[in-house]
């Protein structure tokens, strides 16, 4: 069938999702691992590489999901939230670095109380238009500020098909001009998502670090739709 014929080549280039973000948030350099906390290491690195006003982030937000803090907070790997609940997994290897939201907005929705979590992956090319956009997440076929095209990233399922939703088991017609968000941010930062940018390290001359963007989601219930994979893994 057509979906077959675009998820076989999916499937041979797509093996398996990424693991959890270890180059960086796990302080994966020098090809050593480096047990200290990186979160202080991730906010200088993107305050260096991005020219994005102070005013967008909340500090009381930030948290550090390294191996090491993570084993530290008793936490555990999978967590409901929402109404009605829906489960997520905690972004382990990961640092959150808070942004502000409008409060107004937050609060008569019952945002942090009531709004299911997710996970959207997206290049480095595109934190700048998202931050100055309002943090309005992009999709295949918008115009970022700027001008940029948003396009689709290899990888990812090219174009619009017909097929059966394996969540739902109906038939579907696939459009991929949608924003794509997920549970998992293990699925989030697959590179059909987003893509790894090289850094140098501020503290350690000659040492190269890799990083990958993902924002922290909140998705009103009822607003969106599940359905199976979009990249070809199994």
């Amino acid at each position: 069938s057509g979906f077959d014929n675009i998820l076989k080549p999916l499937l041979a280039r797509n093996k398996a999702l990424p693991s959890t973000n270890a180059d960086v948030a796990a302080g994966h350099v020098d090809g050593k691992w480096d047990s200290s906390c990186p979160s202080d290491l991730v906010r200088d690195l993107v305050a260096a590489k991005f020219n994005i006003h102070r005013s967008f982030f909340n500090s009381s937000g930030d948290m550090c999901f390294c191996e090491s803090c993570h084993k530290m907070s008793g936490n555990k790997t999978v967590y409901s939230r929402g109404i009605p609940p829906s489960r997520y997994a905690i972004p382990i290897g990961w640092v959150r670095i808070g942004l502000k939201v409008h409060e107004g907005i937050a609060e008569s929705n019952e945002i942090f109380k009531k709004w299911h979590i997710s996970y959207h992956g997206t290049t480095a090319n595109n934190i700048e238009p998202i931050f100055r956009g309002g943090l309005h997440l992009l999709k295949p076929g918008d115009v970022a500020l700027g001008g940029a095209a948003i396009g689709v990233r290899p990888g990812h399922i090219p174009q619009v098909i017909s097929r059966t939703n394996r969540y739902t088991g109906m038939e579907e017609l696939f459009d991929i001009n949608q924003i794509f968000t997920s549970p998992s941010i293990r699925y989030a930062s697959h590179p059909a998502y987003t893509q790894q940018f090289i850094v140098d390290h501020p503290q350690r001359p000659g040492v190269l670090l890799g990083m990958r963007f993902v924002f922290h989601c909140r998705q009103r219930p009822g607003s969106y739709k599940i359905g199976h994979e979009t990249v070809g893994a199994r």
